[in-house]
C-alpha cells in the first residue's frame, strides 16, 4: 500500500497527547505520516513526541507564535501546510484516541468507494478515557444535504477528527471554511467536500472523542465564549442557508426548524449572555424576517428563564446538602 495518508494533530495540549499518540503508533498498518504542528505550547511537547520517533514516521515543527487561541483555523490550516505529497489528510486532535484499525479500513474503503471525504463514527469519553456516550452511527453513505440536516437536529454528531478528505479537492474548495473559534468551521467545509459525492462512513472502526474539559466543544465557562460562539453559529447557520441556496439544493429544513437547532446549539450559553446580546444574535439570523425574528426572541427568553430556574434550583440543593453534612459533622461526629 502506498503511504498516501497524511495524519496532522494541531498540538497543544500534553495532557493527552502521549495517548493519542499511542492510539496513532498502535495501528496495524502504518502507512502513513504524522505531522505535528505545536502552536507554541508552554509545555515542552516534544519530550512526548520523541518516544514515538522510532515506531511510526513523523514530522515536527514548533511554530514561534501561538495563534491557536485567536485563530484557530489558521492554526489548523497552518499544520496542513506541512504535509507534503499525501494524497489524503486526518485532521486529528491532541485530545482524542483512534481504533488500532482505523487505518487499515480507510484503506480498504478507498478501494471499493470513490468520494471526497471519508468518516469514522465517534464514542465519547471522558478524561479518565472512560466511556461517557455512544454516539448514533452514521449510514454508509450520507449527502451534504443529509449530513448537514441531521448534524443540525443532534441526530448524528459530528467532530473535526472523525475525517478523512482529499488534500486537492480541500485546496479546491477554499480550504476550511472560517468561522470564530472554528464553531462549525468544520461541519461547513465537510458540506463543501461532501457536496459532489457525499460523505463515505468507514465502518469498523471508530474514533473516541474526548469531552475533557479542555477542548473547544466542552468550554461553556465564560461569558466571553459564549459571545464569540453565538456570534459564530448566527454565521454558520446563514453560510449554511446560502451554500444550499447556491446549489439549489433543499435540505428539508425551513427557518423555524434552523431556528430551533439554532437555539438548542446555544443555550448553554443563555444563561450568562445578557436578553439584548441573544436578541441581536436572533436578529442577525432572522435576516430581516420579523416573525422569525419574534418567535426566535420568545423561545430564547423561555429556554433562559428555565434554565435559569434549574439553575437556581440546583444552587439551592447544593447549599441545603452542605448545610446538612455541616450538621452531621457537628451532632454525630463521635468525639476521641
Amino acid at each position: 500500500m502506498n503511504n498516501s495518508l497524511a495524519i496532522v494533530i494541531p498540538a497543544f495540549k500534553p495532557t493527552f497527547l502521549e495517548e493519542g499518540l499511542a492510539s496513532i503508533a498502535q495501528q496495524r498498518c502504518k502507512d502513513f505520516t504524522l505531522y505535528i504542528g505545536d502552536d507554541s505550547s508552554p509545555d515542552d511537547l516534544y519530550s512526548i513526541i520523541e518516544k514515538y520517533t522510532h515506531q511510526i514516521r513523523i514530522v515536527y515543527k514548533r511554530f514561534d507564535e501561538n495563534i491557536g487561541k485567536k485563530k484557530l483555523v489558521s492554526q489548523w490550516e497552518r499544520c496542513i501546510d506541512m504535509v507534503e505529497d499525501e494524497e489524503w489528510i486526518w485532521l486529528f486532535s491532541d485530545d482524542d484516541v483512534m481504533d488500532n484499525r482505523c487505518v487499515e479500513l480507510f484503506y480498504h474503503a478507498l478501494q471499493e468507494t470513490e468520494a471526497d471525504i471519508y468518516h469514522f463514527d465517534v464514542n465519547i469519553i471522558d478524561r479518565f478515557s472512560q466511556l461517557k456516550e455512544v454516539r448514533a452511527e452514521y449510514p454508509p453513505l450520507m449527502s451534504a444535504a443529509s449530513y448537514f440536516r441531521e448534524t443540525v437536529r443532534h441526530t448524528v454528531w459530528s467532530f473535526v477528527s472523525d475525517s478523512i478528505f482529499n488534500k486537492k479537492h480541500f485546496f479546491d474548495n477554499g480550504r476550511f471554511q472560517y468561522f470564530d473559534m472554528a464553531w462549525g468551521s468544520d461541519h461547513a467545509t465537510w458540506i463543501k467536500l461532501g457536496f459532489e459525492k457525499g460523505i463515505v462512513t468507514v465502518k469498523g472502526a471508530k474514533v473516541l472523542w474526548r469531552y475533557s474539559g479542555e477542548n473547544i466543544s466542552s468550554l461553556f465557562e465564560s461569558s466571553d465564549t459564549g459571545i464569540r460562539k453565538m456570534q459564530a453559529s448566527v454565521a454558520f447557520f446563514n453560510w449554511a442557508r446560502d451554500f444550499f441556496k447556491s446549489k439549489n439544493c433543499d435540505t428539508h429544513l425551513n427557518d423555524y426548524d434552523l431556528l430551533e437547532s439554532f437555539l438548542i446549539r446555544n443555550r448553554d450559553f443563555f444563561p450568562m449572555l445578557s436578553n439584548r446580546f441573544i436578541n441581536q444574535q436572533i436578529k442577525a439570523f432572522s435576516r430581516g424576517d420579523r416573525k422569525l425574528y419574534l418567535a426566535g426572541c420568545l423561545k430564547a427568553f423561555r429556554r433562559k428563564l428555565s434554565r435559569q430556574i434549574k439553575n437556581a434550583e440546583r444552587s439551592f440543593r447544593k447549599k441545603k446538602r452542605l448545610a446538612l453534612e455541616k450538621m452531621k459533622k457537628h451532632y454525630f461526629t463521635m468525639p476521641t
